[in-house]
């Protein structure tokens, strides 16, 4: 598969699109400061904080929760305090810490280490987007400089942006999509995407479109396809459950375990898909390569946007808005102290490539949750 690859940058956050040949989004990322240290494939010399019979050692690498090694395959003897070589099988989820498991060491460590230290860099999530691509385009100039270092021969690079910005009106749109509930399939039909702490619930339902077990059938194939879709742009893993419409009829249950395992097949996460039942459930493991999308964008619970994301939306909104010699932002209050604190940085980029500083204006609570970009120094009053 060939595409190209837009990469978007503000102080603490990277955005990555893949598109392909036809302009459709392929897959997606979100990068903030403060995701997590580790990545799956990593190498690390780490210290046991603690060791707990028949479950296994604890192990700090610098994120909130310690790493877990299972009991099994702890070494004999082994005892807190002691520094093991590891790799990183699996991402922190959900209150969980990383897993890791023993690892041949690249070579011999430094003098007096400070521990945790990694010793090999695993698989960059971005690497993933950027395989077999004919053209990056980027908006940030030291990324670009990076990037024609590392990437293939052969591939073009391009600085593009800031201002038109690279993700336009549409992309940004398909880009929010990726937050809602409810998928809408060419059948008629829909997908409702559900994720829990343990595992991420998904419905087909026909909205009345299909009729009959032939209707049922291309209702799930139609929906097969978009499943694999949505799960890669929202980097959805760990256990998928999907409830199928019902498929009494073995043949149609083998056409639509191959339809799943073909839509998947250009997914370069480690997936497997386990044959169809006669109800209709599916369950499909896909490995956790990087936090899932709503983990990155939402608050802890529910799907709506952390202050962290509204401040983000409303920086590339003001990029987007047409000159003007002063900007407002009109945002929760929550969102207003992520720009004055936490994101002062990437506040302070966007007023540099505007020119002038962006106004800072706590919205009412009664307006909801969302934010505004408008030009002048008030808020417009009366808004319908």
């Amino acid at each position: 598969m060939s595409g190209r690859l837009l990469i978007s940058l503000l102080p603490g956050e990277l955005r990555a699109a893949r598109l392909g040949e036809d302009g459709t989004l392929r897959d997606y990322l979100v990068q903030r400061e403060g995701d997590g240290v580790a990545s799956v494939g990593d190498v690390w010399l780490a210290r046991v904080l603690r060791l707990q019979k028949n479950l296994g050692a604890f192990i700090a690498l610098g994120e909130s929760r310690p790493a877990l090694l299972d009991w099994t395959d702890c070494p004999t003897g082994l005892t807190e305090g002691a520094s093991l070589t590891l790799r990183v099988t699996r991402l922190a989820q959900a209150g969980k810490g990383a897993k890791v498991k023993p690892a041949e060491a690249p070579g011999p460590p430094p003098p007096s280490p400070k521990l945790p230290l990694r010793l090999v860099r695993g698989d960059d999530p971005l690497s993933l987007l950027g395989r077999d691509i004919d053209e990056v385009l980027c908006d940030d100039g030291d990324r670009v400089a990076t990037l024609r270092r590392t990437l293939p021969q052969g591939v073009t690079l391009r600085l593009q942006g800031p201002r038109p910005p690279l993700f336009d009106d549409e992309l940004e749109e398909e880009i929010a999509a990726l937050l809602l509930r409810e998928v809408p399939l060419a059948t008629g039909g829909r997908l409702l995407i559900e994720p829990v702490e343990t595992l991420t619930a998904i419905d087909v339902d026909s909205g009345g479109a299909a009729g009959g077990a032939a209707g049922a059938l291309e209702t799930n194939l139609a929906a097969a396809k978009e499943i694999a879709r949505q799960v890669r742009l929202r980097a959805l893993s760990g256990l998928i459950v999907v409830d199928f419409l019902e498929m009494r009829a073995r043949h149609q249950r083998e056409r639509l375990h191959k339809a799943l395992r073909t839509a998947f097949a250009g997914d370069p996460v480690e997936t497997a898909i386990f044959p169809p039942l006669p109800s209709g459930l599916v369950e499909i493991a896909r490995q956790r390569r990087r936090p899932a999308l709503h983990e990155v964008l939402c608050r802890a619970a529910g799907w709506q946007a952390s202050p962290t994301t509204q401040a983000y939306d409303a920086l590339r909104r003001a990029l987007a808005h047409p000159a003007a010699a002063r900007l407002t932002l009109s945002l929760p209050a929550a969102a207003v102290a992520e720009l004055e604190g936490p994101l002062r940085n990437a506040r302070q980029a966007v007023e540099a490539r505007l020119g002038a500083p962006l106004i800072l204006h706590e919205r009412d609570p009664a307006d909801g949750p969302s934010f505004e970009v408008f030009a002048g120094e008030m808020p417009p009053r009366n808004r319908p």
